[in-house]
C-alpha cells in the first residue's frame, strides 16, 4: 500500500463483488494502480461530484467507519457467525480512506488490503 502514490492521482473505477472492493487509480506519473480491499464489512462514498482527484489516502486500524461497519454486524448478530470469505472470517480491520479535492471521501473496512 505504501507504493501507490495517491497525492494528485484520478479515479478511475470502483468495483465491488462478494469478496472485494477494487479502487483504480491513475497516480500522477500515468501508472495505473489497483488496491483490494479483500473480506471487506463496508463501503461508502458520498457527493461525489465530478472529476475524482485524491488528496491524500490513510489505512488505519481506528476510525468511526469501522465502528459503524461492526456494529451493523453486531446488531445483526451475524459477527459470531463464519463468512464463506476466509479473509472476512480474520475478523480483524482496517480502513482505507480516500479524501478528494472536493472535500468528498471513500471509505472502505477490509480485512486485508493490496496494491498491484
Amino acid at each position: 500500500m505504501n507504493s501507490v502514490l495517491w497525492p494528485d492521482a484520478q479515479l478511475l473505477s470502483v468495483a465491488v463483488d462478494y469478496d472485494a472492493v477494487v479502487v483504480r487509480i491513475r497516480d500522477s506519473l500515468g501508472a495505473t494502480r489497483s488496491v483490494h480491499a479483500e473480506g471487506y464489512i463496508g463501503y461508502s462514498v458520498c457527493g461525489f461530484w465530478d472529476e475524482m482527484i485524491v488528496e491524500r489516502a490513510e489505512l488505519t486500524e481506528s476510525h468511526a467507519a469501522i465502528e459503524r461497519c461492526v456494529s451493523a454486524l453486531a446488531q445483526r448478530a451475524v459477527a459470531e457467525l463464519d463468512s464463506g470469505n476466509s479473509a472476512r472470517n480474520s475478523k480483524t480491520w482496517k480502513a482505507l480512506i480516500v479524501h478528494f479535492i472536493d472535500e468528498s471521501t471513500l471509505e472502505i473496512v477490509a480485512a486485508q488490503f493490496s496494491a498491484d
